[in-house]
Formats: structure tokens, C-alpha cells, sequence
């Protein structure tokens, strides 16, 4: 991105928690008018799969940021990779953010850590070369929105075609 880049989400918020969802939309459509909620139970209560009563699933900002954060680190470590000349197929990062359980602030106030899962499809490469192009994609990915060191569990896997 150029010094003169943006992006643009929207977020609409319709009434009560619990009761009317509000709804998420980014803009290039990806998602369009994605309903999200906290939790349906109380107000600042943890995080949890909320459905309504259709059984249709909603998401929730705290979702939507370890979505963010896992998607910018599987990409920008790819990128990494790739200046080396290391091509991993797949690469998948699930981005698990853990919050205290405090029922008097909204919970990404709580953030207390953040862990990621990294599974790497890769043949022949060390692990401390691996190591060493993770560590650039912490410092350099939304890793760094939350300002918490995030441990990280590195698995080569197989690589696919």
C-alpha cells in the first residue's frame, strides 16, 4: 500500500445486545450486511457462537479481529517466505485471542493474550529458517494491533499441489 491507501469497513449497530444484531459490511463485498452480535446472554459478558433463532450464525468483533490477524499473518509470512525463495503451500494460521472474564468492560478491553497456531506446507526447509521468517511476520502483520507478545506453535505439514 502507498502512503495514500485505505481501506473502509462499515458497521451498523441497531438497538439492544442480544436482541437486534448489527450488521458488518467490507468494501470490495465481501461481506455484506454480515450480522454480528456479543454475546446473547447479557451485556459485557465473554465472547460466544451466538445464533438466532432461525439458526442462522452471527459473528463478533472479536471474531472479526482474530479473523484479521490470522489472514494478515498467513499472508504476510507466505510473502516473507516467498523473498527467500521458499513457497509454502498452504499456510494457515488460526489466531486464538483470549480475554479476561470481567462482566463490567466490553471484552477486547480485556485482551490478555493472543496465541497462534501456524501450519506450514513445506518440504526440505529448516525449521530454523522457518523460525527466523515467523518471527519478520509477528513484527510486521496486525500481530501488532493488540500490543501483546503472542506465543506461537509452529507444524510443518505436507505440502499440497
Amino acid at each position: 500500500m502507498d502512503a495514500n491507501s485505505k481501506v473502509c469497513a462499515t458497521a451498523q449497530w441497531h438497538s439492544n445486545v442480544g436482541i437486534t444484531p448489527g450488521n458488518v459490511s467490507l468494501e470490495y463485498g465481501v461481506l455484506t450486511n454480515q450480522e454480528y452480535s456479543m454475546s446473547a446472554n447479557s451485556h459485557f459478558k465473554k465472547p460466544e457462537r451466538v445464533t438466532r433463532k432461525n439458526g442462522d450464525r452471527l459473528t463478533s468483533p472479536e471474531e472479526l479481529l482474530a479473523a484479521g490477524i490470522a489472514s494478515s499473518f498467513s499472508l504476510v509470512l507466505w510473502v516473507n517466505c516467498s523473498h527467500f525463495n521458499i513457497f509454502p503451500k498452504p499456510v494457515r494460521t488460526k489466531a486464538i485471542i483470549t480475554m479476561e472474564d470481567n462482566s463490567n468492560s466490553y471484552p477486547l478491553s480485556n485482551v490478555q493474550g493472543l496465541h497462534l497456531e501456524v501450519s506450514v506446507g513445506l518440504k526440505g526447509v529448516a525449521l530454523e529458517e522457518l523460525s527466523e521468517r515467523i518471527e519478520v511476520a509477528r513484527r510486521l502483520s496486525a500481530v501488532n494491533l493488540l500490543n501483546i507478545e503472542p506465543t506461537i506453535d509452529i507444524s510443518v505439514i505436507p505440502p499440497t499441489l
